[in-house]
């Protein structure tokens, strides 16, 4: 919903203007489907460089997700 949306949003500013490490170590500790959602809508060079900073098998599981397909079948 719209104020679910908002929270996100929040969220992705904050961890934009976190160091690359302490940004890693909060989205390490995060349940998978927000941390999942702020490194989708985080800044792509932001988002990298946090990603490096994680434990490398879950940057590995979140590199996997961003890049796997959608789930939904329908067509555009």
């Amino acid at each position: 919903d719209e104020e679910q949306q908002k929270r996100v949003t929040t969220l992705v500013k904050m961890m934009e203007s976190m160091r690359d490490k302490q940004a890693a170590s909060i989205l390490n500790e995060a349940e998978d489907a927000v941390a999942l959602e702020v490194l989708m809508r985080m800044n792509v060079a932001k988002a990298g460089k946090a990603l490096a900073k994680m434990n490398p098998t879950r940057a590995a599981f979140f590199a996997e997700k961003m890049g796997a397909p959608p789930l939904t079948t329908e067509v555009p």
